[in-house]
């Protein structure tokens, strides 16, 4: 955990695919008003071709005659319309493999892998073809970080929900949801449900994630492109906002990635991944006080991933800025009560407070979540040192 309190001296960017994003609103909306349109500097990338989002989710000829042969056979149209898709994925493709990669469906389903976004992807190939209705979840999860030289992406996990076509209510009966079928690629404990994913959140997720690959390559040009497609789907996603920011910061053009930044401050709903970023660019240029105004504005981000707050309220008592720790990992408590990581975190900050009845009664309840895991010794150990001063 103390290995992640360094996020800030990188660029970060957000990857989904094994890992769902941020926000459950609806980032292809308004909900400031008019939203005027993010205009980029002309001339520092070239625009490339790059895949249509229609191209994102067709399968060629012998992909689609495969799976209508089964979906449609005689012998199975007494099974549930949206189980025959969930059948299908479960004989076709057992044994996919996970890769960091993002595929569209055309490549996940001809080579078996990818990851839970390309499976997400497959998913809603198969079903558009079916007729069926689909919807999508943030999964909350333990991020997984990879450092890439100056680069730092973290990923996070999506499932897909598909709906039973052709259900029916039994008659005088109120039905709050119809049927459905959870396709889930990596769920794990640990995992906890987060909010609803658009889609059009869900299709920017994709160029995101070439963009990021792109990034690592510094093919920025591509990424660009990519970004710029994501954007255009998606005007008010954060995630999207961030990653133009950083390609233009990478490149040399800060006054650019701030212009990009005050855009996403006046036409996103945020993320802390933007605004951290944000901040070292302030920070970097001499402005202390607007970058400590801004990290000061994280703690009223919506954002229910515990695992993130836990990973901001870290850094903060590294740093020994105890109150902003206590705030974060009061937030991770607020989203996740059961989880006893948050617990742990409210007593270290509360004990370097100096308010050891707060200590201890935090201390105690992680030590009560943490049943059968191998952080209840720990728990157990620092109590009893607690108690013999308390």
């Amino acid at each position: 955990m103390f290995s992640r309190l360094c996020l800030a001296v990188w660029f970060v960017l957000h990857l989904s695919g094994c890992a769902v994003y941020q926000q459950p609103v609806d980032s292809s909306k308004k909900a400031y008003g008019h939203t005027t349109q993010l205009v980029l500097p002309e001339g520092v990338f070239e625009t490339v071709a790059v895949e249509s989002e229609h191209d994102i989710f067709t399968l060629d000829d012998v992909q689609k005659q495969q799976f209508l042969a089964f979906f449609y056979a005689a012998e199975r149209q007494h099974v549930p319309s949206h189980k025959r898709l969930y059948e299908y994925l479960e004989a076709s493709i057992e044994g996919f493999h996970y890769r960091g990669e993002t595929y569209n469906a055309r490549h996940a389903y001809h080579s078996n892998e990818g990851n839970c976004l390309s499976l997400a992807i497959l998913t809603t190939s198969l079903a558009k073809l079916a007729g069926l209705e689909v919807e999508y979840q943030k999964v909350n999860a333990p991020p997984v970080y990879q450092r890439h030289g100056d680069l730092l992406t973290i990923s996070s996990h999506v499932r897909t929900f598909v709906y039973q076509s052709d259900f029916e209510s039994p008659d005088g009966s109120v039905v709050l949801r119809k049927p459905r079928m959870v396709i889930d690629y990596f769920p794990q404990r640990g995992n906890i449900s987060g909010g609803q994913v658009t889609y059009h959140d869900f299709v920017s997720m994709y160029y995101q994630n070439l963009a990021a690959e792109a990034m690592v390559e510094n093919e920025n040009h591509t990424a660009y492109s990519l970004l710029k497609r994501a954007h255009t789907i998606s005007p008010r996603n954060p995630e999207t906002l961030n990653s133009l920011a950083v390609l233009h910061r990478r490149a040399g053009y800060e006054n650019a990635a701030l212009q990009i930044y005050r855009y996403a401050q006046q036409h996103s709903a945020g993320s802390v991944n933007l605004i951290s970023n944000f901040a070292t660019l302030l920070e970097k240029q001499g402005d202390k006080d607007g970058a400590a105004n801004l990290r000061e504005s994280i703690q009223h981000i919506e954002d229910d991933n515990p695992y993130q707050w836990l990973d901001i309220g870290e850094a903060h008592l590294s740093k020994g800025e105890l109150r902003l720790a206590t705030k974060y990992f009061s937030r991770a408590v607020e989203n996740a009560p059961y989880l006893h990581e948050g617990h742990f975190g409210l007593a270290k900050a509360y004990l370097s407070l100096g308010k050891t009845g707060h200590a201890h009664k935090a201390l105690k309840k992680a030590y009560e979540l943490a049943a059968f895991t191998p952080e209840q010794h720990l728990y157990q150990a620092k109590l009893s040192i607690l108690e013999t001063r308390y």
